[in-house]
């Protein structure tokens, strides 16, 4: 029985070479214009109501890019995005997401300005309640949701019959697949013994 809720699990996220069905750029432009729309409105609501992140981590002064809430929603589905190769000890999970949290950092801050945007206005639909309810089916706050819950937003957003919600998908759990496999220490030989030895 266990065996199989890791197997159903694993088979939330694509690989991390894989592609959605729409041309990338296209489609995450097309995701940053609606973004921008939604947000217009729901950013009003969030102020009203007073919307407030708190990490688990502690790095999130010194982060260059990620703000509180991003580091929120990736804290949340990373342990589902990476089921199967996240370590299930308390102490050793707060430590390898506090170390992917940099890396993920890192990363954004080195890649493209073209998508940092479109990432941050992906994090706000998806951080701020009346977004994250309607579009994503989680009703409780990410810190609180249940793991059945962000298994069914990820499995929403991966079957989803709107190439948006699909892009969406595939940015988030690439990006986390990308950023936990870039560090050596997450390298298990079963599962990813990493990259060949003549390119390391």
């Amino acid at each position: 029985m266990k065996q199989k809720k890791i197997t159903e699990r694993t088979a939330i996220h694509p690989s991390v070479g894989g592609a959605t069905d729409d041309p990338s750029r296209r489609s995450f432009i097309k995701l940053g214009l609606i973004s921008t729309g939604v947000l217009s409105g729901a950013g009003m609501i969030a102020g009203l109501t007073g919307c407030s992140a708190t990490p688990s981590t502690q790095t999130t002064a010194q982060l260059k890019l990620l703000r509180p809430q991003d580091v929120v929603i990736l804290e949340s589905l990373a342990p589902i995005v990476l089921a199967g190769s996240f370590p299930s000890d308390p102490q050793l999970q707060s430590d390898a997401l506090q170390r992917l949290i940099e890396k993920t950092d890192d990363f954004l801050f080195r890649s493209s300005p073209f998508n940092h945007q479109g990432l941050a206005d992906l994090f706000d639909l998806l951080y701020m309640p009346a977004t994250r309810i309607a579009l994503a089916g989680v009703w409780n706050s990410w810190e609180k949701a249940s793991d059945s819950s962000k298994e069914q937003f990820l499995r929403s957003w991966r079957d989803s019959r709107f190439g948006l919600f699909r892009t969406g998908y595939t940015q988030i759990t690439q990006l986390l697949a990308i950023c936990w496999y870039k560090d050596p220490l997450n390298w298990n030989s079963q599962i990813y013994p990493g990259p060949p030895k003549h390119i390391v």
